[in-house]
């Protein structure tokens, strides 16, 4: 994983001389990127809960993996198999884009 962003703070697990991320409390005045193997996020705040393997993402974010753009106000991803939950406040909507092309 990748991160992006202006600010980054963290709390990290000592094991066995090696320091661990435990989790990350990501922001950015603009937006931050968290890039991954498949995906590539993007929102103004970003939490990583090692414990879980999760990543939540905070306001106006961006999901943009292989054909499909996902936009909303808050997303929670499972980075295990990268599978995610994307919510918007009532007076908004999750938007999704899926770009398909033709070989033909």
């Amino acid at each position: 994983i990748k991160i992006i962003a202006s600010s980054i703070k963290g709390s990290f697990k000592s094991n066995k001389n090696v320091n661990e991320i435990e989790e990350l409390f990501i922001n950015d005045k603009n937006k931050l990127n968290i890039i991954t193997k498949t995906s590539s996020m993007f929102a103004m705040k970003a939490n990583y809960n090692k414990l879980q393997d999760t990543i939540e993402l905070h306001e106006n974010v961006l999901i943009i993996r292989d054909q499909e753009t996902i936009e909303g106000e808050y997303a929670l991803i499972d980075i295990t198999n990268e599978s995610y939950k994307i919510k918007s406040e009532k007076n908004k909507k999750v938007k999704i884009i899926l770009n398909t092309s033709s070989n033909e």
